[in-house]
């Protein structure tokens, strides 16, 4: 869960709280090794110069006689233009049932390298889910898509350009990075994750492309989504 801090008015009383979150946790020992994992990012991410961007985590705090833990991190804001990929599908599916989220190949790419860039470091995520990957400072546009066989057709929302900054280290392991090679086999298995989340969501085009060739992607996606659906009905 997370909370804003701006309950019975301490971001007036605490100026700084305005630029903070707190995440509440199960006090456990689960806790201990989410902070020395985020702390550990941060400071891998540091020494290597890494333009990989994760959530600074500022502080942690326990109230008494609670099974909670208060993981105080930096506040990521949430608007049109910030969001979980989550945030973005779903706010789209409950607002308007007829748009639909597309991301360009370049902010694809982005989140692959988000993600080389954290194995690299000498991190697995080990919770790979569209909740788990932010899009800051996203850039957009809605593609109307003609209709087609007298039927009304989707708008499409289509993210041109985003900063990437993933979230929630709570199963995330770490280990020396020159040991990457043993570990090959995980870091492989997590990018087959990373793809197969984009792949509901890519469309190959780039951002630079006209509105006519984004319909054209789209086109071609669900030509191609309906031909593995029937090589899989035949398989079953």
């Amino acid at each position: 869960m997370i909370l804003r801090l701006n309950a019975d008015g301490l971001e007036e009383r605490f100026p700084f709280l305005r630029f903070a979150c707190v995440k509440l946790v199960k006090m456990d020992n689960l806790v201990a090794r989410e902070l020395n994992t985020h702390l550990e990012v941060q400071r891998r991410i540091d020494a290597a110069g890494s333009q990989l961007r994760v959530p600074r985590l500022l502080a942690h705090v326990r109230r008494r006689e609670s099974e909670e833990a208060g993981i105080i991190l930096e506040r990521l804001e949430a608007d049109a233009h910030n969001g979980s990929l989550q945030t973005f599908v779903e706010g789209l599916r409950r607002g308007t049932p007829t748009r639909v989220l597309r991301l360009t190949s370049e902010t694809a790419a982005d989140i692959v390298s988000a993600f080389n860039q954290f194995h690299r470091l000498g991190f697995i995520h080990h919770d790979v889910n569209d909740g788990n990957v932010f899009l800051a400072n996203a850039t957009h546009r809605d593609v109307v898509l003609p209709a087609a066989y007298g039927r009304q057709r989707p708008t499409v929302r289509l993210v041109n350009r985003a900063d990437i900054v993933l979230l929630d280290f709570e199963r995330t392991i770490g280990f020396p990075q020159e040991n990457a090679a043993s570990y090959s086999k995980e870091i492989e298995a997590e990018n087959e994750e990373v793809r197969a989340m984009l792949k509901e969501v890519e469309l190959e085009v780039s951002a630079d492309d006209a509105d006519r060739d984004v319909a054209e992607a789209y086109d071609e996606m669900l030509r191609r989504r309906i031909e593995n659906d029937r090589r899989a009905s035949k398989i079953a």
